[in-house]
């Protein structure tokens, strides 16, 4: 899983927002082995292929499907933070997928398993994480950057959904549970860093229905 870096910059006393930097990022190590009591979910039949999977455990034709990978777009708000400086507040910036609904639709108790890497399975049980997507014009907003008006004090706010995460029996899979059924909406499943200023370029989006 790829992962971006994001940094601020301030121009001609005004402080406006710069451009999304993507260096190379190094993979962190693995974490140390957890605790022997591990409460495992039952193995799962997954699809040979992909990585993210949704269990649509809600309907009468329960199937696994596979999520597919939505890259995502920076937003600069470059005219919003022009109004920000002349009233001293600081810079945003937004993550975000294009267009306003994801490609399928899900129900409400939909569980979603991944596939881990062989190479790095805790970094990966230790970023997934589920999100709501902030529904805009003609986007959905993944995550927001904010800055102070002295260009410090990086901030990175997420909408995340309490989930559970359960490891698969005999599988390198996780399961990700949420704690409640899921309003109407647009959601992904992404993989977040713990630095602030990093984020991974893919969402695995899907729409949850009023229906």
């Amino acid at each position: 899983m790829y992962i971006r870096s994001f940094t601020l910059a301030a121009f001609v006393g005004l402080y406006s927002l710069s451009a999304l930097s993507q260096p190379p990022q190094k993979a962190a190590a693995p974490e140390a082995s957890r605790p022997a009591t591990v409460a495992y979910a039952p193995a799962v039949d997954l699809p040979p292929n992909g990585m993210v999977f949704a269990h649509q455990n809600g309907t009468s034709a329960s199937a696994v499907v596979p999520l597919h990978a939505t890259e995502i777009k920076s937003n600069s708000h470059a005219a919003g933070n022009f109004a920000r400086a002349l009233v001293y507040a600081g810079p945003h910036a937004g993550v975000e997928l294009s267009g306003t609904r994801a490609p399928i639709t899900l129900p409400a108790t939909t569980v979603l398993y991944v596939r881990l890497s062989s190479e790095h399975p805790d970094l990966d049980r230790e970023r997934a994480t589920l999100v709501r997507l902030q529904e805009k014009q003609d986007s959905r907003q993944v995550l927001e950057y904010s800055r102070n008006i002295f260009g410090g004090s990086l901030k990175r706010k997420a909408d995340e959904i309490a989930v559970e995460k359960t490891e698969v029996e005999g599988q390198l899979v996780l399961r990700i549970t949420p704690v409640k059924p899921l309003e109407p909406g647009e959601y992904g499943l992404t993989f977040l860093p713990k630095d602030p200023a990093q984020y991974s370029d893919v969402v695995f989006d899907f729409t949850v229905s009023a229906d």
